[in-house]
């Protein structure tokens, strides 16, 4: 029996291996996007089918409307590859549309995609940095912080700048206080405020809901202009006073004792 080759790359509705000659996922059963398609074969210098004509009457969205993510150099290599996955899908995704049923496209992969994008960085700049006031939190709120960064949700962001909104900074370690100033003041205003969709959003594209393409373009829309205005901000938390020790600390903590 012969062994089908791996395409090394994952598939976007479940996750799992797709393989070389399949343009359909053989674990989830749904259709390969064109674009992923077309990245395999130049990876792996095989034939592609030819690409179908868009349908008619639908409506394409040219590649000179399309709008970008800014690619800052100091997001997460795991965010690169995520935005770089989301940018290579956009294109397929948006000749679809308009139809139903069975021809219709579900565009939760492209949520979850910038979601989780999202998600891996505030779990720096928000999670991490400030897991000292988190941790007096705990303690005088009786709230259950997860273990590790990789456990942090845009839902424990959310819980957890809804809790410190309340305790009006009576809690702030002494030695967080510069930089809870820098949040407040460059990107803690527009996140709690859009907080809420993005979380709403992330957990219908990852549960039971499908996503329409105008849904979609509704959330693009409102995370593009909060990523282009605020990620920088974001990602200058997550650097400031950034040492060797304190990268330590983060991935030590997970054993010390909560008291």
């Amino acid at each position: 029996m012969a062994e089908f080759k791996r395409a090394g790359i994952g598939c976007p509705y479940c996750g799992n291996d797709l393989y070389v000659d399949f343009d359909i996922c053989p674990h989830c059963g749904k259709e390969v996007p064109t674009s992923l398609l077309q990245l395999i074969h130049s990876m792996h210098g095989t034939a592609q089918k030819p690409q179908s004509e868009p349908s008619q009457g639908h409506p394409v969205i040219e590649s000179s409307e399309k709008k970008s993510l800014t690619h800052f150099e100091d997001l997460e290599e795991d965010s690169k590859t995520k935005i770089g996955t989301f940018e290579r899908l956009y294109d397929d995704y948006m000749h679809r549309g308009g139809r139903r049923g069975f021809d219709d496209t579900d565009y939760a992969p492209l949520v979850s995609l910038l979601s989780s994008v999202l998600e891996l960085e505030l779990s720096f700049a928000i999670y991490d940095k400030f897991y000292l006031y988190w941790q007096e939190l705990q303690k005088s709120h009786e709230i259950n912080l997860p273990k590790n960064r990789e456990d942090c949700t845009l839902g424990t962001i959310k819980f957890l700048l809804e809790k410190a909104e309340r305790d009006k900074g009576y809690n702030l370690p002494k030695q967080a206080q510069d930089d809870w100033h820098y949040a407040e003041n460059t990107f803690l205003g527009p996140l709690r405020r859009n907080l809420k969709t993005f979380v709403d959003e992330r957990n219908n594209a990852a549960h039971k809901y499908s996503i329409s393409k105008d849904k979609f373009v509704s959330f693009y829309n409102l995370y593009m202009e909060f990523y282009n205005n605020n990620m920088e901000s974001i990602l200058a938390l997550k650097k400031r006073g950034d040492s060797l020790g304190y990268r330590l600390f983060v991935e030590l903590r997970k054993d010390f004792p909560v008291f």
